[in-house]
């Protein structure tokens, strides 16, 4: 007999789906009571949960396993526990490293911070290091049973981005207190000393490789000048050769002079046709018409090198900053483009963050904008530690004006403050270099 399903068109011979037997035990209500007792005492074990739920130990498994997706851990040994102020000064510090991180790429570098170890007279090899190759036939090898040695010894060691800074052995039997910690800090102190003199060292020879570098530029810009001025020809046969060697020689010689230069109580020789090449503004009408220019009020260093370069077009910036500055801000006053161009050369390789807003407000008087642009993007990436040194009355518009744009105002509206910023910061600086004591785990900056 054919059944009734099948002569309506059935041609499946699997059991329909059903219901099944009803769930009485691992219920919603079960679970979440499951999953109360839990968070209630984490400590709690599976038996005694499902005695007080009333389930088997297997159905209780289950449902700590698949349903609430828990699993038994051991807890975590730490040294102490942190109170709440702890937990939240911590998040603070933490948080104030990640912004300076962010703002400054090198503020890592910068850090030295240091840790201890014991160190054993020797340590046994773990089990996996000792494994050896071996065949079917070959018989496994064997080894004694060692234990750590009883002899060891207390290791310091401080370290910065670039690996091991400092590092010292604590001798045996000392006690390791505030007493001890303050002398190794003492120590670490000389040794962050020896590694600025020597950084200050490879500076200072680095500065003069980049003024030997300059001059030889500056010689190869004055052959190009000839070359271009030949047409190719750099003969120094050639009459434009001569004639620049010619007006060189003229310097500070009484040969052809038709004019005097007063400059610190002296009467220079010089040359009105030298002069007018190099620039129409020396502070009078016309050279025609005068037989000397006076040039008492400048300081006499940086006008006999003004007038020299006049001639020759050499310069040596090997006396400092402040002069390179002061003879910048002289031929911008007469001028002198191509001398202005070479003072902000040698300017950009030493601009650091504690002269950068002195030689930002220099470039900004006279309109050097290569220097201007350098410095200030400078003062940008270091932002944290300049705005720190503004008055807040000069902030007062930074919700309506960018950070740079403040600073910019601030600069051009008060010179003097500027430079103020920059002896301050110069001050802050020094005192940063004597590092104070501090707790275990406290970081060190390298200035």
């Amino acid at each position: 007999m054919v059944a009734p399903t099948f002569l309506q068109g059935r041609d499946s011979l699997e059991d329909d789906v059903h219901t099944g037997r009803p769930q009485t035990i691992r219920t919603e209500c079960k679970i979440q009571e499951v999953a109360t007792l839990g968070r209630a005492n984490r400590s709690q074990s599976v038996d005694d949960i499902a005695a007080t739920v009333g389930v088997s130990h297997g159905t209780c498994y289950k449902i700590l396993s698949d349903d609430l997706n828990m699993s038994r851990v051991t807890q975590h040994s730490v040294p102490r526990i942190l109170s709440q102020d702890q937990r939240d000064d911590r998040m603070t510090i933490c948080g104030d490293l990640i912004s300076s991180a962010d703002d400054d790429p090198t503020f890592l570098n910068q850090i030295i911070t240091g840790d201890e170890t014991w160190c054993f007279l020797y340590d046994p090899q773990l089990k996996r290091q000792s494994a050896t190759w071996k065949t079917p036939l070959s018989p496994r090898q064997k080894k004694p049973r060692q234990d750590r040695s009883k002899g060891k010894v207390m290791l310091e060691l401080f370290f910065d981005s670039n690996g091991i800074f400092h590092m010292e052995f604590i001798p045996e039997g000392a006690t390791v207190n505030k007493t001890r910690y303050k002398e190794i800090l003492g120590r670490l102190r000389d040794s962050i000393c020896r590694e600025i003199a020597k950084l200050q060292q490879h500076l200072a020879l680095l500065k003069e490789q980049y003024v030997k570098l300059q001059t030889h530029c500056n010689e190869l810009e004055r052959k190009y000048a000839l070359a271009a001025a030949a047409a190719g020809d750099i003969n120094e046969n050639s009459f434009v050769a001569k004639l620049l060697k010619t007006v060189a020689e003229l310097f500070d010689q009484e040969l052809y002079s038709d004019m005097k230069v007063k400059l610190n109580g002296q009467l220079i020789p010089a040359h009105r046709f030298v002069l007018a090449a190099r620039s129409e503004r020396w502070g009078v009408p016309s050279l025609a018409d005068v037989d000397s220019l006076d040039w008492s009020d400048l300081v006499p260093e940086v006008g006999a090198a003004m007038l020299k370069w006049v001639y020759t077009d050499q310069v040596d910036f090997s006396r400092g900053d402040t002069f390179t500055l002061d003879l910048m801000r002289t031929a911008n006053t007469y001028k002198l483009e191509d001398l202005v161009a070479k003072c902000e050369k040698a300017l950009m390789a030493s601009v650091n963050v504690r002269n950068c807003v002195r030689y930002y407000t220099t470039a900004d008087e006279i309109g050097a904008e290569t220097l201007k642009q350098h410095c200030s993007g400078l003062i940008s990436a270091h932002w944290t530690i300049l705005s720190e040194l503004i008055p807040e009355k000069f902030l007062d518009h930074t919700d309506k004006l960018t950070k740079w744009e403040a600073l910019s105002q601030q600069i051009n509206a008060l010179r003097n403050p500027a430079i103020q910023i920059h002896q301050v910061h110069e001050e802050s600086i020094k005192s940063v270099q004597s590092l104070n004591i501090v707790p275990e785990g406290a970081l060190f900056h390298k200035n």
